[in-house]
């Protein structure tokens, strides 16, 4: 017997509790599906966020996808939905909420079950001042080992969003300044360069506001994302060749 598939295209063979099915397999009545042409003009691909930053992570967001068969190489998408529930995934040590990214875009080298890494981009600052994280110190309060004529002081900082690299700066430094990234010779008879408390509180106001304003405009964004009824399930999203 001889089933043809309603249209030409790629052919993934169904999976059951036994494997792929294949020469051998039985199909029943209510379960009839042989294989599938998956669709590839849209492909989704998901990811597991720690339950830490997902409320960091919103519909509509950009991302970056990279496919371990392709180093080097990277695809445009957009984050379409994530799960209002955690879970428990193997590897992971904490609970993590699954998020689907949207490919936007097609390209031939793309495949079916392909193995994915994903970067979201959560907040942008169009403009900000910014040191190495390296930079600040820690004691009461957070400082940099900011350069004087002199040598060096412990100046006082207010800080805002960072990523794994630098920290955005909101009060304490002005552009040109220079500072170290360690502890100079005898750091601890260096001057301590406060920051008024007007200043500080200034600073952060300043910060929540701008956090806020961005935030608003991330939600209206993930408002107006339409996600379509687009299953998350392996071998999904394409015609079915029935028994």
């Amino acid at each position: 017997m001889t089933v043809m598939a309603p249209k030409a295209g790629m052919v993934i063979y169904a999976r059951d509790w036994n494997g792929k099915r294949g020469p051998g397999s039985q199909v029943s009545a209510w379960d009839p599906v042989i294989a599938e042409l998956p669709d590839l003009s849209e492909m989704i691909t998901k990811a597991y966020i720690n339950e830490v930053d997902i409320s960091k992570v919103l519909p509509g967001q950009k991302a970056k996808i990279t496919v371990d068969a392709f180093p080097g190489k990277a695809f445009p998408g957009m984050v379409l939905t994530k799960a209002n529930i955690g879970e428990q995934v193997r590897n992971f040590d904490t609970k993590v909420f699954e998020v689907i990214v949207l490919l936007q875009g097609q390209d031939s080298l793309l495949r079916p079950a392909m193995t994915t890494g994903i970067d979201i981009l959560v907040d942008s600052i169009p403009n900000c001042l910014q040191v190495p994280l390296e930079a600040i110190q820690a004691d009461s309060v957070s400082f940099v080992y900011k350069k004087v004529k002199v040598g060096f002081v412990k100046q006082e900082v207010v800080t805002g969003p960072s990523n794994d690299l630098t920290i955005s700066i909101a009060s304490g430094l002005a552009k040109g300044d220079v500072v170290s990234l360690s502890a100079p010779a005898k750091a601890e008879d260096l001057d301590f360069m406060y920051l008024s408390t007007d200043e500080k509180q200034s600073a952060l106001a300043s910060i929540a506001e701008a956090m806020a304003a961005r935030m608003k405009i991330q939600q209206d964004i993930a408002r107006t994302v339409k996600a379509e009824e687009i299953s998350t399930d392996e071998g999904s999203g394409g015609v079915f060749i029935v028994f």
